[in-house]
This record gives C-alpha cells, structure tokens and sequence, in this order.
C-alpha cells in the first residue's frame, strides 16, 4: 500500500486554540507530559484525514 502525503491547512478560532491549550495542562497534570498545542493538533488532524470525521465543533465539547 503506498502512503500519500496529505497537506490539511486549518484555521483555529480563538476558542479551539484555548480549548488545546487546556488540553495540553490536563495532559501535565494527569502526570504525563505536557502535549504541545502542534503535537494535538497534528493529531486531530491525523484522526480527521484517516476517518474522515467531521471534527469542526471539537471546540464545543460539553464539560461536567
């Protein structure tokens, strides 16, 4: 199977950046070490090219 380099360009609103930056604390506080805002969103963007989800209101998650 060959593998394509896919190029993904997204635009973050002000929200989502907040929202991976609280992602990345959780990640250090939950005694791991901290994830940088790049490194999560290559991973999204990963999860989105590979499964073609719609992943534009991540952002918008509901907390308890």
């Amino acid at each position: 199977m060959l593998s394509q380099n896919v190029r993904i360009s997204l635009n973050f609103s002000d929200e989502q950046i907040k929202f991976l930056d609280s992602l990345s604390r959780k990640c250090k506080h939950n005694g791991g070490i901290r994830l940088s805002r790049s490194c999560i969103m290559r991973c999204l963007i990963k999860i989105v090219s590979e499964l073609e989800f719609d992943f534009t209101d991540f952002a918008k998650v509901k907390r308890k």
